[in-house]
């Protein structure tokens, strides 16, 4: 059996949940950060640029995973590359019809990220690999670059489905909607994308906007659509975490590290004894009397008041800057607070504030509560935020790895 590859491989989300399959893929990452995190996880590990490795050296690989770098498209970034789409498009069908490579530095000018080529590697290692199966993840403006990177590999024998997962149909405690493309070979037969086993999240709706609404948010409901009668209802951030205390385990990947080896997920998720070590020292401040378990989350870049959430809610898409993101005591409780307060600028809404932990923040991406994520603080929480959540990557993997 040929290696499987994890391109742009991160702290290690795909790779958890593919040791859990029997699989041990081999990530390539350049951060140091990531890789040291991925070293202290007993993940096997190239720390290299992906693009100035040869797939050549890896010969016919039996799968290949990959999460290129989103800045230019992502909407927590510049969303430069969201006008570039045809530029791509037009190259990777070129590529695919007649073998000429784009030239990426051209695709980085159209897209103004040097960076932003990236997203065609994991064509490039296909083409040259020959892997029995794909699975591309990406941020879901990339999907029409998936679509086409798919046309090109079901050209070249493959069945192949493309098209966006939400994380907390699959009970990632966060609604995380992303692109997907999965391909397997002929030979192993047709699949199906991954089923969803947990209710979509219906955001109350906001009847108006009033300066209150920075620290108000509605109150969660549990609105089940038609399509999702009979699935799991979706999991909350306060049951993710273990806040208030209840008796039974989270629905998050555990924490469970043998000595020389991988992560897996059975077990419970140790994140309830974090918030519980948290109180102890003092770091951890409970709402207000009467809102015991009312804690609101906004997650966001440099733009107020994009997505305040109770804490009996799946959080938001989690994307963290330079500051890390703060647990608020407001009107209705606790808030999380992930906004960039520009330089110079004083921020009131921090005061008396609780930092929310590396620990914290894994949970509500699934891994698990004490995952060894290395670096500074602000590296921690930068790879948390761009990692694929470990049970939506099992999900996927499951759906499209032959024999698992």
């Amino acid at each position: 059996m040929g290696e499987v590859v994890d391109l742009f491989a991160g702290p290690g989300g795909w790779d958890l949940a593919a040791y859990t399959l029997g699989l041990t893929p081999l990530g390539i990452e350049w951060d140091e950060a990531a890789c040291a995190t991925r070293e202290a996880a007993w993940l096997r590990t190239l720390c290299a640029d992906v693009s100035a490795v040869d797939p050549a050296d890896y010969g016919k690989l039996d799968g290949l995973i990959a999460s290129p770098p989103c800045t230019a498209f992502s909407m927590a970034g510049d969303g430069e590359g969201r006008k570039a789409i045809d530029v791509y498009l037009e190259a990777i069908r070129r590529w695919s019809a007649h073998g000429e490579s784009p030239d990426y530095a051209q695709l980085d000018e159209a897209c103004g990220d040097p960076s932003a080529h990236l997203v065609l590697e994991p064509l490039r290692w296909a083409i040259a690999t020959d892997p029995e199966w794909v699975a591309l993840e990406q941020v879901p403006t990339v999907l029409p670059v998936w679509e086409a990177i798919g046309a090109a590999l079901s050209v070249r024998g493959y069945y192949v489905w493309t098209g966006l997962l939400s994380a907390e149909q699959f009970g990632v405690p966060q609604t995380r909607a992303r692109a997907f493309l999965l391909a397997r070979k002929h030979a192993h037969g047709t699949f199906d994308p991954p089923a969803p086993t947990h209710q979509r999240y219906v955001a109350p709706r906001v009847k108006e906007k009033q300066e209150e609404t920075l620290f108000e948010a509605p109150e969660p409901e549990r609105i089940v659509l038609p399509e999702d009668e009979g699935l799991l209802p979706w999991v909350s951030m306060a049951e993710a975490l273990g806040w208030g205390m209840t008796a039974r385990p989270s629905v998050t990947v555990p924490a469970t590290s043998g000595e020389g080896g991988p992560r897996a997920l059975d077990g419970g998720s140790g994140a309830r004894e974090t918030v519980q070590d948290a109180i102890a020292h003092g770091e951890w401040a409970n709402a207000p009397e009467g809102h015991p378990s009312h804690i609101h989350f906004r997650a966001t870049n440099d733009r107020p008041n994009v997505a305040t959430r109770p804490a009996d809610a799946p959080a938001p898409t989690l994307a963290f800057g330079h500051n890390p993101p703060r647990w608020l005591t407001g009107k209705s409780g606790m808030q999380c607070d992930a906004r960039i307060a520009p330089a110079g600028h004083h921020d009131t809404h921090m005061e008396g504030s609780v930092r929310v932990t590396v620990a914290e923040a894994a949970v509500l991406q699934s891994f698990p509560a004490d995952y060894p994520f290395q670096g500074t603080r602000t590296k921690q929480f930068q790879a948390v935020g761009n990692a694929v959540p470990p049970l939506l990557a099992w999900a996927v993997l499951k759906a499209v790895v032959p024999g698992v």
